[in-house]
């Protein structure tokens, strides 16, 4: 048969399979050494060239590939034999799959551990992403070992977890910035921000707005500093110095006086 790929039109000698009613016709047909499968004259079709490479071609039908089994794991294979190629697979898990059922998974090889899996699970409404683990507990949740803690907080969406140290990293070139800012809705430049500036070599915490915004350090659930929008600094207690020698800790309090009531303060 011969293929127009300008019509999108097969005339000739193509194999043509209808149903037992002679209807529906798909055509079977050689392309410039390729193999077609089509239903004839619409655009859509499936290409098989003659080096195995395969083309679906749709514009109606939005399940282009279906890939449908009722076994425990329904599987897409991606094998790269070449030099240090490697076996890639796409896993729907049901039945009884030890990955847990209703997952899908991205994995390398063919063991089944967490640690080499990204895995897509429904969390109903939204979907949680798991990289080393099969089980994410929220939006994202990156793991590298069982770090024991049961903590859960719906409000946290990045989870980083470890069974040993973990850090969070973030690399520039020297000339740039980089750090975590805070946004809020109605605001265009960030409330707040934890940078570090490798221009001018500062770690700089702040917020933005003037007015109303100031900084706080709180330890046992309470503030015990705060700069206020004015720069004022206010603490909750003393102010207290520490110094050490001779494996004894020495404390020095430091108490602020009014001079004569002069308005005016000194340091004791």
């Amino acid at each position: 048969g011969i293929f127009n790929s300008t019509a999108n039109t097969y005339a000739g000698g193509s194999l043509i399979l209808r149903d037992l009613n002679g209807a529906n016709p798909m055509y079977l047909t050689s392309v410039v050494g390729s193999l077609a499968i089509s239903n004839g004259g619409s655009a859509d079709h499936l290409l098989i060239s003659s080096g195995g490479d395969t083309t679906i071609t749709t514009t109606t039908n939005q399940g282009g590939l279906t890939i449908t089994s009722a076994t425990d794991n329904t599987t897409l294979r991606l094998i790269n034999t070449a030099t240090s190629g490697q076996d890639w697979r796409f896993y729907s898990t049901g039945g009884g799959s030890g990955l847990g059922v209703g997952k899908l998974f991205i994995k390398v090889g063919t063991t089944e551990t967490a640690a080499r899996l990204v895995s897509f699970v429904d969390g109903g409404s939204d979907i949680k992403v798991g990289i080393g683990t099969a089980s994410p507990s929220n939006l994202l949740h990156i793991q590298d070992g069982e770090s024991g803690s049961s903590y859960s907080d719906s409000r946290v969406k990045l989870i980083i977890e470890s069974s040993g140290e973990g850090y969070l990293n973030f690399q520039q070139p020297a000339n740039s910035y980089s750090g975590i800012r805070f946004n809020r809705a109605g605001t265009v430049n960030p409330v707040g921000f934890v940078e570090y500036w490798h221009n001018l070599n500062k770690m700089v915490v702040g917020v933005s707005n003037a007015s109303t915004d100031s900084l706080e350090l709180w330890t046992n659930g309470t503030p015990k500093l705060t700069i206020a929008t004015g720069g004022n600094v206010t603490l909750s207690s003393g102010l207290s110095f520490f110094t050490q020698g001779s494996g004894r800790v020495y404390t020095h309090n430091v108490t602020l006086r009014e001079q004569d009531n002069s308005d005016e303060f000194q340091i004791y």
